[in-house]
């Protein structure tokens, strides 16, 4: 780690080797602002880990924004290195394939090839080195807890039984897709600092961040490597307090931060349907229109862009009507999906392909793109329902998730951790 430091501190002296303040410079880099168990975290590791939040957030790059993204990030950097020393002390080590791997996803993800993604990452200032540092503690991580868990969650077929019963039970009743950011409380007497945390994280989603890029920095879920994705929940399949205000949002709002047994929860509700109505595989044919709105779009152009998303869809009586509209707008792009499975769809563009009219636009959805515009235009719906197996899946991954909030909480009361700034 030190070699990689002293590596980074040298490419930061190079602009200023002519001013005579280097050392200045470089004494500061490397200055410890935390030491966890034997390990440090330095003023460079908590100026590059913030930078990559900002550009990976669409967050203005301020003074003000670093500030108050300060005391998350080394939150953040201090359960990285925790986490990291629970791993080796097990000795797991993740091979570089693996992060190629995730590599991959990741540039899938922003509709790149692998080549586009890394220069996407060096256009916006992200360094590709702390990115899969941060990749690698997460495979490890993910390795130790099942290594150390898996073997004792049991789901039988009496639980699964069960699911399926309150699946029954829950037909034509709201079913939400949520996603999450936690924040846990492991000592009474962090609770004001943390719930400042969570507000500061809401006030900067609210401000235009990017919700799933905030939850994979700072939450606390297992959810947090999906951004937060949680997925599709019914009545009872999450806690009282979380249930209830689900019960008083709309599809697109944010929510918290909502006190719980064990943290604080940050919730963005994505969509809502009834149960029972458009759970379905099959597949779809598609059209998507993008009004096209640049990271960290000042709320006046997310104003402006949607404008025009909504008059596109007051326009579009067909899928033919697509082509048209798009060239009315400029920059506007059009791509088209044809004959997809619905389940390979993102969460959120499965619920359309299942649930809006063929030939009729959907209310506009904001991503990373821009504004985005659906129009189904043929589909073929062949099953419902989930399986045994994908309720047996979804069972298993939320008690190792419980447990493994568990295992953290115990390492960081275990650990030697000094604050230093």
């Amino acid at each position: 780690m030190f070699a990689r430091l002293r590596l980074l501190a040298c490419l930061l002296l190079i602009p200023f080797a002519g001013l005579g303040i280097h050392s200045a410079v470089a004494q500061e880099s490397l200055r410890i602002v935390a030491v966890v168990n034997d390990d440090v975290i330095t003023a460079l590791d908590l100026a590059v880990r913030t930078r990559m939040i900002i550009a990976s957030s669409g967050l203005k790059d301020s003074p003000e924004t670093r500030q108050h993204l300060v005391p998350q990030v080394l939150r953040a950097l201090i359960d990285d290195r925790v986490r990291n020393q629970a791993a080796t002390k097990e000795g797991i080590t993740v091979p570089q394939d693996r992060i190629d791997e995730r590599l991959d996803e990741l540039a899938k993800a922003n509709n790149a090839t692998r080549e586009q993604f890394e220069v996407m990452l060096q256009h916006s200032g992200i360094q590709r080195d702390v990115l899969e540092d941060q990749i690698r503690t997460e495979i490890a991580w993910a390795t130790l807890i099942q290594r150390k868990f898996r073997a004792s969650v049991i789901v039988t077929d009496i639980d699964i039984d069960a699911a399926q019963k309150r699946m029954i039970e829950n037909e034509g009743k709201p079913e939400f897709q949520v996603a999450e950011i936690f924040l846990n409380v492991d000592d009474p007497a962090q609770t004001d600092a943390i719930k400042q945390s969570a507000d500061r994280l809401v006030e900067q989603i609210n401000g235009g961040a990017d919700f799933s890029a905030v939850a994979r920095q700072f939450s606390q879920s297992s959810s947090a490597s999906s951004g937060g994705l949680v997925g599709w929940v019914r009545p009872g399949d999450m806690a009282p307090e979380i249930d209830a205000v689900l019960a008083t949002m709309v599809p697109g709002t944010i929510a918290g931060p909502i006190r719980s047994e064990s943290g604080f929860y940050i919730l963005q509700l994505r969509n809502k349907r009834t149960t029972g109505s458009d759970t379905a595989s099959g597949t779809v044919s598609m059209k998507r229109f993008v009004v096209p709105l640049k990271a960290g779009a000042t709320p006046t152009q997310v104003d402006e862009a949607t404008r025009k998303a909504q008059t596109a869809v007051s326009r579009i009586a067909s899928c033919d009507d697509v082509g048209k509209v798009a060239g009315d707008v400029d920059g506007g792009k059009v791509s088209e999906l044809d004959n997809v499975s619905i389940t390979s769809l993102p969460p959120a563009m499965q619920t359309v392909a299942v649930s809006e009219p063929i030939g009729r636009a959907g209310e506009p959805v904001r991503s990373n793109e821009g504004m985005n515009v659906f129009v189904v235009c043929r589909r073929d719906i062949t099953s419902t329902g989930l399986t045994r197996d994908q309720i047996q899946d979804q069972l298993v991954r939320d008690r190792l998730d419980l447990l493994a909030r568990g295992y953290l909480r115990e390492l960081r009361r275990a650990a030697y951790v000094d604050i230093r700034r």
